[in-house]
């Protein structure tokens, strides 16, 4: 770790101290290029800080245990693994249980509507058949219809006429 050089004298402090920097396990100040400056005493004049070191500080840790502690993570995903595996097939399981039902119910669905589609195709070729049958006796005797409404219309008119004529009285009958 790269130390800075020692802190600015204090006439370039002024009324402002410094709380640039952080101390060094050693008691040394290490300086932060653009740090904030506020106001309180200068580093000269406050005590340095003495921190002791750790007694019982850890060792690097070594190949064989940074080995070890690869060994035990694999260990481990490759149980959560085993494990989301698992899971995973009781679920395609259980889907491939559903689709079978679901095959059995349209089987079902299928053999008891079979009856029905001959129902309805027989129901749509006498449709088809009751709809010609008009159409032909339209065609065939239309003509005797027109005529018979001809001749229906002038009846109509005939009554209506002898309806608005004053009735006809016949003479009383002569004496004999």
């Amino acid at each position: 770790m790269p130390e800075a050089a020692a802190p600015p004298p204090s006439g370039d402090q002024g009324a402002e101290g410094s709380l640039t920097g952080d101390f060094h396990p050693q008691g040394k100040v290490i300086q932060f290029p653009g740090a904030l400056t506020l106001p309180g005493p200068s580093q000269e004049q406050s005590a340095p800080l003495d921190i002791p070191q750790r007694a019982n500080a850890m060792p690097d840790i070594t190949r064989e245990e940074m080995d070890a502690r690869f060994r035990t993570a694999a260990a481990e995903t490759n149980a959560k693994f085993a494990e989301m595996i698992g899971e995973v097939r009781l679920i395609s399981s259980d889907l491939k249980g559903e689709l079978g039902n679901i095959n059995t119910r349209l089987d079902h669905v299928e053999r008891s509507t079979s009856g029905v589609k001959g129902t309805i195709i027989i129901t749509a070729v006498g449709v088809i058949a009751i709809v010609v049958a008009v159409v032909i006796g339209v065609l065939a005797f239309g003509a005797q219809w027109f005529g018979l409404g001809l001749t229906t219309h002038d009846t109509i008119r005939a009554t209506i006429k002898e309806m608005q004529e004053p009735p006809m009285i016949p003479p009383p009958p002569k004496p004999r």
